[in-house]
């Protein structure tokens, strides 16, 4: 009997042992199952957040992608508008007495660096002086065939505007900027240069605080351009309040926000905006003007 109960005892004290290995192991389990579904959940959340910002970067392709494609329609418009123009302007700049001049303005404007997306500014100034009638370019930075068109485009405007012919003078655009710039091209600079050409010509100062970025037509229109947020930033950095620009269009702001998905997590996560130009300079703190034309321009930028 009592060899009978001592194996009982035994037997009680394995199952006992057997429960709480099990037990045990159960709960290592349960604890383990538990972190890999929440890695798990955590992995999932990480990827819904990249394949949101994948998706927010391939609708900011596309819409640039249509702007390029909108740009390369309206530049091929302009060109002829400008062969267009340039035969009517010639027209009647050659009927008008010609003027010789000595004079010269300097203005400084917002540009983007050719293959980066960042904003510097550049000083243009212009000389008048006797001559055969060239328009000539010198420039720090290497300019490309867009600031040549516009710099010709620009003396016929002012011209125009002024009602007086440069036939028996040479107009000479000189460009600086900082040494880190290697290359500039674009015709945002056409609408500046045309306002330092007229101030020139009428003997007239640039208004501090203020500068331009728009292409122009041979009519006097000034025309999109591109850069603008960089543009408005570099010139709110150079202490400029007021920047006038062509059109009231929209830039892409990256944004970041932060989510939870589940008590305690938390996600940061960025993604692209396109708000309105006149919403994104209150945002920075300065002054966007919109400009369609070469004489709403000169009433900002040229002193009485």
């Amino acid at each position: 009997m009592t060899k009978a109960g001592d194996q009982l005892s035994t037997d009680r004290t394995l199952l006992v042992a057997s429960l709480l290995i099990n037990l045990t192991l159960l709960t290592a389990f349960l604890s383990f199952f538990q972190e890999a579904n929440s890695t798990i959940k955590r992995l999932n959340e990480n990827i819904e957040s990249m394949n949101y910002e994948l998706e927010s970067l391939r609708s900011e392709k596309e819409y640039l992608e249509m702007k390029i494609e909108n740009c390369e329609m309206m530049n091929e418009s302009y060109r002829e508008q400008v062969e267009y123009y340039r035969a009517k302007l010639k027209e009647v700049i050659y009927s008008r007495p010609e003027v010789t001049y000595r004079a010269r303005a300097e203005i400084e404007v917002p540009a983007v660096i050719e293959g980066e997306r960042k904003g510097a500014m550049i000083s243009i100034g212009v000389e008048i002086i006797p001559g055969e009638g060239r328009v000539l370019v010198q420039t720090k930075p290497k300019m490309g065939y867009s600031f040549q068109e516009m710099a010709e485009v620009s003396v016929e405007v002012a011209e125009m505007v002024t009602e007086v012919s440069l036939e028996g003078n040479d107009v000479i655009f000189y460009i600086e900027g900082s040494e880190s710039i290697e290359r500039v091209d674009g015709p945002s600079a056409g609408a500046a240069m045309a306002i330092i050409t007229i101030a020139a010509i009428q003997g007239k100062e640039i208004r501090e605080g203020i500068t331009i970025t728009g292409s122009l037509l041979p009519n006097g229109e000034i025309g999109p351009v591109g850069g603008l947020k960089e543009k408005m930033e570099i010139a709110k950095a150079s202490g400029y309040h007021t920047i006038l620009l062509p059109l009231n269009d929209y830039v892409s702001v990256v944004r970041e926000r932060e989510r939870s998905p589940l008590p305690g997590v938390r996600i940061k996560e960025k993604f692209v905006e396109n708000i309105p130009i006149s919403e994104y300079a209150r945002e920075i703190g300065i002054n966007a003007v919109f400009v369609d034309n070469i004489f709403q321009a000169m009433s900002y930028l040229i002193e009485d």
